[in-house]
């Protein structure tokens, strides 16, 4: 059985190394980038739903939110729609499926409106 030259073998566990983290990453990469398109298909229903037409969606952290409540397996929206009343803005916790510390999906709304 032939040696294999150290040198050589420690390239050869650096390079492994490398690919297996260019591959963890360009997977966190698109799956991330598949929920949130995920997330803002389920804003879109919704207030549609309500009659409204969807004007800003944007993540915020949980303290500019009405939600308490909210692990690192959510994403918070503030959504901003319109409808014929005038504009809303209505508040969305996602779950992202990512985490063990996580709270269930949910809607709070400007006018106290829960869904």
């Amino acid at each position: 059985m032939r040696k294999v030259d150290p040198a050589k073998k420690s390239k050869i566990v650096v390079l492994a190394f490398l690919v297996f983290a260019i591959v963890i990453g360009v997977s966190a990469f698109f799956g991330g980038r598949d929920i949130r398109a995920v997330h803002q298909q389920e804003i879109e229903r919704n207030i549609a739903a309500l009659g409204g037409q969807l004007v800003q969606v944007d993540v915020v952290s949980p303290a500019q939110s009405p939600f308490r409540e909210s692990g690192k397996g959510n994403t918070i929206y503030k959504v901003v729609y319109r409808t014929v009343d005038g504009t809303k803005t209505a508040w969305y916790r996602a779950d992202n499926q990512s985490s063990i510390i996580k709270y269930e999906e949910a809607w709070r709304f400007e006018d106290g409106q829960r869904e």
